[in-house]
């Protein structure tokens, strides 16, 4: 099962790791996901953001870092038999690094080429970003 901080976040995990709809669960918000994680979930993968500069849920604590990848920007962290991947520092900052990286202009599908309107947009829009 994953956990998603919300639909972008789903889309991704659902194209990366070919999971079904129904194992991809939208906790809401970042505190939401890490209390699921650490209260009532076995075996469980979370996604969230690192949102630097902004105040961390205190279930973040009971995480442990298992590694860390500046080269991929992203954390993975764990608690018991759950796993928590944190994009650094955003989705949106993660994926346009990405696409650079793969030397994929995301204007070509129409989407922006910075971080704040590439959010708004695929929010609203969620069908561009697939």
């Amino acid at each position: 099962m994953y956990l998603v901080e919300c639909k972008p976040d789903g889309l991704l995990i659902g194209f990366l790791t070919s999971a079904p709809k129904k194992e991809i669960e939208h906790a809401g918000n970042k505190s939401e996901l890490l209390k699921k994680l650490v209260k009532d979930r076995v075996e469980s993968t979370g996604v969230v953001d690192d949102d630097p500069g902004s105040v961390q849920p205190p279930y973040l604590n009971e995480f442990s870092e298992i590694e860390s990848s500046s080269i991929h920007k992203l954390k993975m962290l764990k608690h018991k038999t759950n796993l928590l991947i944190i994009l650094c520092p955003r989705l949106e900052d993660w994926i346009l690094d990405a696409a650079k990286e793969a030397d994929v202009d995301p204007r070509v599908y129409g989407l922006p080429d910075d971080s704040i309107r590439l959010h708004k947009q695929i929010n609203i829009q969620l069908e561009k970003f697939q």
